[in-house]
């Protein structure tokens, strides 16, 4: 089985960038940034006290200053600010604005440096809270606090950002549901069972109906809810999301399908049976055949879940015709796809019961045989399309192990034998000739 890791990890954290932070704001002309930055060096003056928090300025002027400060200097100076709560209370308009404008970098925004101010997470999640702020303020508060849990969750979620995050999912303002959203689905990466606790799953599956909320925020949430998937262990979430995620895997939006399928991944880690019965085996398989690889890669990791199960598991997917998916996955560009459909397949010859619907499929056996070959492409696609071989040489009957002769199989098997493969490679396909010679 390949690891988890090799696969690109759409419903990770860190890896969303957060789409509301890139609303686009009006340009201001540049006056004279040299001076200014000047003015708010970080040099240090007698008492060791920096000298931003020693200049006696009105804080207007530190209000209008700080607008052109680039993004370093700007946290440098509201770092040595934060001591100063009056002052940081007059400014907090303009550091809220200059904030969300710096953490929306799309390169290296300095998500950390915003954490670590003092006492700024604080004043920010308190004005979030209270809804006679400003709503655009309101806005660029829950943005920042959103983007600060992707890489210091901890530090939002000990504020108590949860409950209010999770009241905003029923707001009217588009954007600030989109912001919250985005900050739920930061902190259920690392604080799932917080999250789930804080009762997200009743206005989540609301926004998830069709019609109810745009687009762009039923793919957000539908991203937060396969956040919410990973690691569940209780059975009554699973039987709350099935009906939700029947309808998105319904949904043609490629984004869309591709957070339901991992949320799939998911769940069928621990409750196959209960996905096997929810009836979503018909729609997984149709997706093998998805245009998309981004779609295609979480359906066949679920459909191999699967396929680890019963024997009974694995004929519902014989059923929705799986096999001839499979086989065009064979020979698919992507050697991570090849490799995959190598490994559900061999979790079918490793069942005596199912082993003979491989063999009558003309196609899958050579197939494998031919991605058996070093040539074919990396060792770990190599060695899974042996593990499918050898299975059927290990529990196979004589009619079928024979097939495998007619097709040629001791020479390739011969072949994969070299002196850099680990032991536990050699051992298997050392396995693979003695029950070939055995017939």
């Amino acid at each position: 089985m390949i690891p988890k890791e090799l696969f690109k990890e759409k419903s990770s954290a860190k890896n969303k960038l957060k789409r509301f932070m890139k609303r686009k704001v009006g340009k201001k002309k540049k006056k004279q940034q040299d001076q200014v930055v000047a003015v708010v060096s970080d040099t240090e003056e007698e008492g060791n006290c920096n000298a931003v928090a020693c200049i006696p300025l009105p804080a207007v002027i530190w209000s209008r200053s700080m607008t052109y400060l680039p993004a370093s200097d700007f946290l440098n100076t509201l770092t040595a600010m934060s001591s100063n709560a009056s002052m940081m209370k007059e400014v907090l308009p303009t550091v809220i604005v200059q904030t969300r404008k710096i953490l929306s970098k799309k390169v290296l925004p300095p998500i950390q440096q915003a954490a670590d101010i003092s006492g700024l997470s604080k004043e920010l999640f308190e004005l979030m809270a209270c809804e006679d702020f400003s709503s655009k303020l309101r806005l660029d508060v829950a943005s920042i606090l959103s983007v600060i849990a992707s890489e210091n969750s901890k530090s939002v979620m000990d504020l108590g950002a949860i409950p209010v995050f999770v009241s905003l999912l029923s707001s009217s303002d588009h954007d600030l549901c989109s912001a919250a959203v985005f900050g739920l689905g930061n902190l259920a990466a690392d604080h799932r069972a917080e999250v789930l606790s804080g009762g997200v799953i009743q206005p989540l599956l609301e926004l998830l109906k069709p019609g109810s909320k745009s687009l762009s925020i039923q793919r957000s949430a539908s991203w937060l809810l396969s956040n919410l998937c990973r690691g569940a262990h209780d059975h009554e979430f699973c039987l709350q999301s099935f009906d939700t995620l029947s309808l998105l895997l319904s949904n043609p939006d490629e984004e869309i399908l591709v957070e339901s399928c991992w949320a799939l991944v998911s769940l069928t880690n621990e409750h196959i049976e209960s996905v096997v019965e929810a009836n979503f085996c018909p729609r997984l398989c149709e997706l093998l055949n998805h245009s998309s690889e981004e779609v295609v890669i979480p359906a066949l990791r679920a459909v191999g879940n699967i396929a680890t199960g019963s024997s009974e598991h694995i004929q519902v997917l014989l059923d929705n015709n799986v096999l001839p998916a499979l086989l065009y996955l064979l020979s698919n560009e992507r050697k991570l796809i090849q490799t995959e459909a190598c490994w559900v397949i061999s979790s079918f010859t490793s069942d005596m019961d199912q082993i003979q619907s491989v063999v009558d499929n003309a196609n899958i056996l050579p197939k494998l045989i031919q991605l058996m070959s070093r040539r074919a492409g990396d060792l770990t696609l190599c060695m899974e399309a042996t593990y499918a071989i050898v299975n059927v040489t290990r529990k196979g009957n004589a009619t079928q192990v024979n097939e495998l002769m007619r097709l040629g199989i001791v020479r390739p098997l011969v072949q994969s034998l070299d002196k850099d493969l680990k032991a536990k490679h050699t051992f298997i396909i050392l396995n693979g000739l003695h029950y070939v010679s055995s017939m």
